[in-house]
Parts: structure tokens; sequence; C-alpha cells
């Protein structure tokens, strides 16, 4: 009966994460039927810019760094995600290969959050045990709306690994805490977290900053070390293609980067704690800076919580917030892990004031209190995939199917992957030139001037976003969301002929495209098109 004991006790620890990995994965599989119930029988994503890695690492599996096989560019995010879903971004089932990886990141970064939040290492009188996992359980249940780990999966980006590696980092810091040894692992996390997303560095130098004062020396000077040569190393490498030492994609959304004063860190500060989501993280650093400066707490903690905080503070300084929660995630997920670290006690641990249910239900609250918007990303996945599929996807079927000829879009991923016409990218994440003159250009022609100089006949663009739309572009008609959006940046995608001998062909071809739209999906010509030149 003894012998039976301690199996009996570790079968019931790994229910709550056998019952919450199988909740994911049961969730994935639903949301994957209605998105292929929706888009005909197409897995799309639901932003397009995971299609943007996927024509790079097609490009690179050629040899070629860039969008376009005939000039270099540099449009994506991350320094190895490309590089890692390569080898089959050329096959048919590509989307489903990332799907299932990104799911296992996911079941990944759930065991991560088992193993930081068990109730073992408790410094309290704990409940009866069978009450301890039910809290286990429903702690890991509500992580997965809270991290927005299955909105993550269908963004068919590196979210999903590079939020597994943040929790990676804390856990292994945490377990660090405890017993003074740190495991390969979580070393491995701290250096690959930045190659993943650069933003990334916000978690992986206060973590190997940690080391250094916990009396890992050479392990925080050796991973600070690696991971500056290899950012340095894919710098040099980028420049020595004669691009900018960061990708575009990094300096488009960073004004930071732009402007590179204390002004611009001071206002992108502002508008990210004007964010709810910003906010809300400042409620987590005031909470762990009140365990940092807690004498009752033992040391190793206390430089834990200011790691994590440090962590924080340069999210809020230099970071960004984002449609799907995406920019964030890796230090809301971080934040959320440390806070149940930190909070052990008082959830597991024996109350008369709450009890057990009581526990649970406020967990429930603190979920919809603090995670609402990712509860509206889980009601809106399948919605967001159908508008890819009914915009970008499109684009990309009338451009390969139908035109066959260089374009010019402001959304290249989907217009681009798979497409070996020229693509130019006017919001700049491909073409250096195209992001320069948008942020730089005196003169309101820049577009004119860049689309004749590549010999391009046909422009998608959303129009609203670019104010000065050449007066010789012909307007051919615009295409219109059959449903609701969510994730395309407008509702609309207004087509252009950008020379005469281009306006019949297109004309032409667009009457035979419209035939071809699902249902609800409509181009809508422009007034008079067929009276013009």
């Amino acid at each position: 009966m003894q012998s039976d004991q301690p199996a009996n006790c570790k079968q019931q620890s790994i229910r709550p994460i056998l019952f919450a990995s199988g909740l994911l994965i049961l969730a994935v599989l639903a949301y994957s039927m209605l998105i292929l119930r929706l888009n005909s029988g197409c897995l799309v994503f639901t932003l397009d810019d995971a299609y943007i890695h996927l024509a790079l690492a097609e490009n690179i599996m050629q040899g070629h760094y860039g969008i376009n096989l005939n000039e270099y560019s540099a449009p994506a995010s991350s320094i190895l995600w490309p590089f890692l879903i390569a080898p089959f971004s050329r096959l048919s089932v590509a989307n489903y290969i990332i799907l299932i990886a990104n799911t296992v990141f996911s079941m990944v970064t759930l065991l991560l959050f088992w193993v930081t939040l068990s109730p073992e290492n408790t410094e309290a009188p704990l409940q009866d045990n069978s009450e301890q996992q039910t809290l286990l359980n429903v702690m890991l249940i509500l992580l997965i709306p809270a991290c927005n780990l299955i909105g993550l999966v269908f963004t068919g980006m590196e979210h999903s690994l590079q939020v597994m590696l943040a929790v990676a980092i804390v856990c292994g810091l945490t377990r660090e805490s405890l017993t003074t040894r740190l495991d390969w692992w979580a070393l491995a996390a701290i250096i690959l977290a930045p190659l993943i997303r650069y933003e990334c560095l916000a978690i992986s130098l206060p973590a190997a900053l940690y080391l250094l004062l916990r009396g890992h020396r050479r392990i925080g000077l050796v991973a600070i070390a690696l991971i500056m040569a290899i950012i340095a190393g894919f710098s040099l490498f980028l420049t020595s293609l004669g691009q900018s030492p960061l990708p575009n994609s990094v300096r488009a959304k960073s004004q930071i980067v732009y402007e590179r004063n204390a002004s611009s860190i001071f206002a992108n500060f502002s508008i990210g704690i004007e964010d709810s989501r910003g906010l809300l993280l400042a409620v987590f650093l005031l909470f762990l800076v009140s365990q940092m400066i807690s004498r009752k707490l033992e040391k190793s903690k206390r430089i834990l919580c200011a790691t994590i905080s440090f962590s924080i503070i340069l999210h809020l300084l230099f970071g960004q917030f984002s449609v799907f929660c995406r920019y964030e995630i890796y230090i809301w997920a971080s934040a959320l892990v440390i806070t149940g670290f930190m909070l052990k006690s008082l959830i597991y641990g024996s109350s008369v004031n709450f009890r057990m249910l009581e526990k649970a239900s406020l967990m429930f609250f603190a979920l919809f209190l603090l995670c609402f918007s990712h509860i509206v990303i889980l009601a809106n996945i399948p919605l967001a995939s159908n508008n890819i599929y009914e915009q970008h996807y499109q684009m990309h079927r009338f451009v390969t199917e139908f035109y066959r000829k260089p374009v010019a879009a402001n959304d290249i991923g989907f217009v681009s992957y798979r497409n070996p016409e020229y693509i130019l990218d006017l919001w700049g994440l491909a073409s250096d030139k195209a992001l320069s003159s948008r942020h730089f250009a005196k003169s309101e022609n820049w577009m004119e001037e860049l689309v004749q100089s590549k010999n391009i006949g046909l422009v998608m663009i959303y129009d609203n976003l670019f104010p000065s739309v050449p007066e010789s572009w012909h307007k051919l008609g615009v295409l219109q969301l059959g449903k609701q959006r969510i994730t395309p940046a407008r509702d609309n995608v207004v087509f252009y002929a950008t020379r005469e001998e281009s306006f019949e062909e297109l004309c032409s071809l667009l009457e035979k495209f419209v035939l071809t739209l699902p249902e609800g999906v409509k181009f809508v010509f422009a007034e008079n098109l067929f009276n013009q030149p």
C-alpha cells in the first residue's frame, strides 16, 4: 500500500497538465474545422504578416534573402524564424506544419507553467492535495486564454515560440532561485529568445544580469556575448546585402529607431501606458517592486522580482502593443508566471477566509478583468482568418492566376507568397526606398516615381493610408470584405491601373476575376470605368 502511494500522487500531479494540454489541442482542432468551413477548405492564418515570412523563407531555400529574387530586402522581424520554416515553405502543407509546430510550442509553454506553478516548495500550510491539484488545473486552463496561446497559434507567426522561450526563461530563473542550479534549457532560452523576436532582449539581457548577480558570472557573460555577437553578425549580414542593420519591419514600426532621441522614448512610454495592457503591466510592475523591497523575502527572490521588473520597464520604454496582443505577449506571459510564482503560498495555503471554490472564482474574475481582450480574440479567430481569405488571398489569386505581372501593394504577405513576379512594397517592409520615402520624401510624387521605375501596371492599396495617390493612376474599383473586419487594416482595397496600356487588360481580367470571388466578397468597379481611356 505504501509503495503505491507515491505513484498515485505522481499520477494525480500530472493530471492538470494533461487536461490543459488536451483542452488546448481540442480547441485548436475545433477552430481549424471552423476556419476550413468558412474558407472553403483553405487553412488561412489570421494575419497577412505570416505570409511575409513564408515568402522570404521560400526564397531562402533558393539561396536568396528577400521577397523578390532580383533584389535583397529584410522584411522579417525575426532573425531565425524564416530559416526555421524555410525547409517546408514550398510544400502545400506548409500552413499545417506551422500550425502543428505552434500548437506544440504552446503545449510546452503550458508544461513550463505547470512546472513553475506546482504547489511544491510552497512556504505555507498547504490545503488538501486534491484541492491543490484542482487550483493548479484551474490556473493552467485560465492561462490558455490569459496568454492568448490559441490566438497566437493561428497567426502562423513566431510568437508561440517566443512566448515559450520567455516563459522558459522565467521558469528557469525561478528554479535557480530555489536551488542555485541553472538548467541548460533556461540558458538556451536566454540566448535564443532575441533571435526569435528582437524585443526579447528586454527579458534575455536582464536574465543574464540575474545570472551575474547570482554568481553564475561566466555563464551570464557568455550569454550576453553570444546574444550580442549573433545579432551583430546578422546586422553585418544585412549591411553586406545593402540593407540597414535592422530589418525594415523593426524600423517601420518603431519611431524610436528613426528619431533616436529621449523624447521618442518618452512618447513611446506614454503611448504604452495609455493602452489598457500597458497600464496592467504597470500594475504588475508595482507588485513586483513591492516584493523586491520586502525584507521578508529571501535575497534570491528579491533579485528575481527586480529582474522581471527591469524587463517590464524596458518593454514599456521601448516595446509596443498591437492587434492580437502579439507584440507585448511575451512580457505579459512572463509577468503572469512570476506573479503566480510569488503568490503560490497565498494560492495553495490553507485559509479560513478563502476556500478552494472561492479562490477558483477569483481566478475566473481576474481572467475577465485582466484579459478581456484575449477573450475577444478567441471569439474572433475564425472571422480573422476569413478576413485574410476574403481580402489578401483573393488579391493573391488575382495576381498569380489572372494578371501574372509585377504589382505594387501595401500588404505584401499573401501577394508575394508563391508568386514569381516582382512585388513592390509601398509600405516599405520589403523596400528601403519606399520606407524612407514614406517617412521623409519631400515630393508627393514618390509613389508614382517608384512605381514607374519598377515598370508596374497594377497597384493594390488602402488608399486612405496614402493621401497623395497620383492623379495619373486610373481607379479600377474596390475589393470589399464580405464580413466584419477583424485583422486587416481596412475593409476595402483599391485597385489602380498606373498606365493606359495596362488599363484595358486589367478591366478585362477583373471582369473574369469577379465571377470567381467567394460569396459575400465584392469587387465594385469604379464609376464610369468603361468610359475611361
